[in-house]
């Protein structure tokens, strides 16, 4: 009961937290906030508006009402109180997002009538949802690596670019994105702590993965790789007879990730036959899809030569500008980042040579280091596979560093700093 009682007061004041930071920030009603993503947003304002008015078009996808406005004319058609036209939907995802809010704002209306104190609810919910998950991987990486590695990832919040006016953006649900790497970091040290439950532990993380699936399939390769990386920190960490363990659950939590996605995938099939009606369409519709993404199935390509030029740019270019494009405090890219992270680590192993001594406080360092570096191969796989949305969605897919690449790499270079202050006070010694 007292283990209870304290959980139930450690969530409260987490939460709490992720309130005030929303509130203090302002994120979730700046100017930048309000413009950032409108068109992609307007699809969820439009399954929202939907649901208000008892429409049903099949499918349950997002979707806009035509006439089509500027950017933002669904947000402003649900503050006016709704919208008649004819439904146009969103069929590249299934848009659990948009029926989950649906709800939420039914659920709201009941008792608040006013659409601006409705508006205002969902954009703040969502932003504190994606500080919460921020906090918790914060929170992980302070018992991993140190408090001053927590503060330093957890600064991305506020000092990366696109950070603050992307969390309570509808459409994308940031905090979807870094569910199943924190749900993998809780479920980790569950199994660590009771040495069994990998099943049920890879279980768990496939079904975080599959909740991001079924609100959009983009960015799927860095989410599902994100997962596995804290079975990799503890697979560095264990000791020789115990790495077949981890390598055990790193293959079962792969199972259960892609059994998530086949899932997701064939409910997106499903709903759209229930709008579409036709199979043919539907084969149509899904590799069309595809196609313009990634290159694949090229003969279902759709007539739009903004797709055909994004899929012209070479992977390696696109690859090299994420790599180098300026995104914490528009000053260090990731590469930077990474090059500091080492050099960071350096002066830790030159002290373990003059010292003549070992330290665990090194050998910890220099694991962490070599996870914070593995956790660029995520956005990296999607750079690549998915390289005409990379192409086109620049401002989008720099947000992919935050869960969990840059947080990382910043704790290792605040961890190894701290490290070797401690050895130069003879700490360690």
């Amino acid at each position: 009961m007292g283990k209870t009682k304290k959980t139930v007061r450690s969530a409260a004041l987490l939460i709490l937290c992720a309130i005030l930071i929303t509130a203090v920030t302002g994120c979730w009603m700046t100017d930048k906030g309000w413009w950032w993503q409108a068109d992609s947003e307007d699809l969820v304002w439009g399954r929202i508006i939907e649901m208000q008015q008892g429409e049903h078009h099949g499918g349950g996808f997002l979707g806009k009402y035509l006439p089509a406005g500027e950017f933002g004319y669904m947000r402003e058609a649900f503050l006016q109180g709704g919208f008649e036209g004819e439904w146009q939907p969103y069929t590249h995802q299934s848009g659990l997002q948009g029926t989950f809010y649906g709800v939420v704002n039914l659920g709201l209306k009941t008792v608040v009538s006013s659409t601006m104190v409705r508006w205002a609810a969902l954009r703040f919910g969502n932003s504190v949802l994606c500080i919460t998950a921020m906090l918790l991987m914060s929170g992980w990486i302070r018992k991993k690596v140190g408090l001053a590695a927590a503060v330093a990832g957890f600064s991305c919040v506020f000092l990366m670019s696109y950070s603050l006016r992307s969390l309570p953006n509808l459409y994308w649900v940031t905090w979807t994105l870094a569910v199943p790497f924190v749900v993998s970091t809780a479920v980790c040290e569950w199994i660590s702590r009771e040495q069994k439950h990998l099943f049920a532990g890879a279980a768990l993380i496939g079904a975080a993965t599959l909740l991001r699936s079924l609100c959009g399939f983009e960015f799927i390769s860095s989410v599902m790789i994100a997962a596995e990386l804290p079975v990799f920190l503890e697979f560095l960490c264990a000791e020789k007879q115990r790495r077949f363990f981890w390598l055990r659950g790193a293959l079962l939590v792969a199972i259960f990730q892609m059994a998530a996605f086949g899932l997701s995938f064939g409910l997106w099939v499903v709903q759209d036959f229930l709008y579409l009606q036709d199979w043919t369409l539907v084969k149509a519709d899904v590799l069309a899809t595809i196609a313009k993404r990634t290159g694949a199935f090229a003969e279902w390509m759709p007539a739009d030569e903004a797709y055909a030029v994004s899929l012209q740019e070479p992977r390696l270019e696109i690859l090299r500008w994420y790599f180098s494009e300026a995104v914490y405090a528009k000053v260090f890219s990731v590469a930077g980042l990474m090059l500091l992270a080492v050099l960071s680590y350096a002066p830790l192993q030159l002290c373990e040579r003059i010292l003549k001594k070992k330290t665990a406080k090194t050998a910890q360092m220099g694991r962490w280091l070599i996870f914070a570096l593995a956790s660029t191969v995520g956005p990296a796989s999607w750079f690549l596979l998915a390289s005409g949305h990379s192409s086109i969605h620049r401002a989008i897919n720099e947000i992919m560093w935050l869960f969990p690449t840059l947080p990382l790499l910043l704790a290792a270079i605040a961890g190894n700093v701290t490290a070797l202050v401690s050895v130069l006070r003879k700490d360690e010694l």
